[in-house]
């Protein structure tokens, strides 16, 4: 059984790492079967277990967000939010844009900044695009 078709960056990592067939363990999380179910697995040290989780949600993975601290926080603290709404704010803006949505222009801009406020405001953050008042 060959490994299922993936992204070509996850196709050449597999190559590289010497996996040109999948073992038992990845066979057997990867069977059209187990789609969209939670399974238990237990296998041997070795057995590609990591390898198989792995496989088995790469169609899902819609890319990458990723947040550097210092950045965060200091934005956080220069428009006077604090560090976990500006931090959701960021993570629910870069999940819309894996989504497809983007703010090119006017129109877009404010569907997607209407989307950000209503899903913070469901976690209970504040509008990130309210103004502020600059304390002195």
């Amino acid at each position: 059984m060959p490994f299922p078709a993936v992204h070509p960056a996850l196709d050449r990592a597999l190559i590289n790492k010497g996996y040109a067939e999948p073992t038992p363990v990845q066979a057997a999380v990867l069977e059209a079967e187990h789609a969209d179910r939670d399974l238990l697995v237990s296998a041997q040290t070795g057995s590609g277990k990591t390898v198989a989780f792995g496989l088995a949600a790469a169609p899902t993975l819609l890319g990458d967000i990723v947040l550097c601290a210092p950045v965060l926080k200091a934005e956080a603290a220069a428009q006077r939010k604090t560090i976990a709404a500006h931090c959701a704010h960021l993570l629910v803006h870069g999940a819309l844009h894996l989504l497809g949505y983007d703010h090119l222009d006017d129109a877009e801009a404010e569907k997607m900044e209407a989307l950000e406020r209503q899903l913070l405001a469901d976690m209970e953050f504040p509008d990130p695009y309210a103004e502020r008042e600059l304390k002195p």
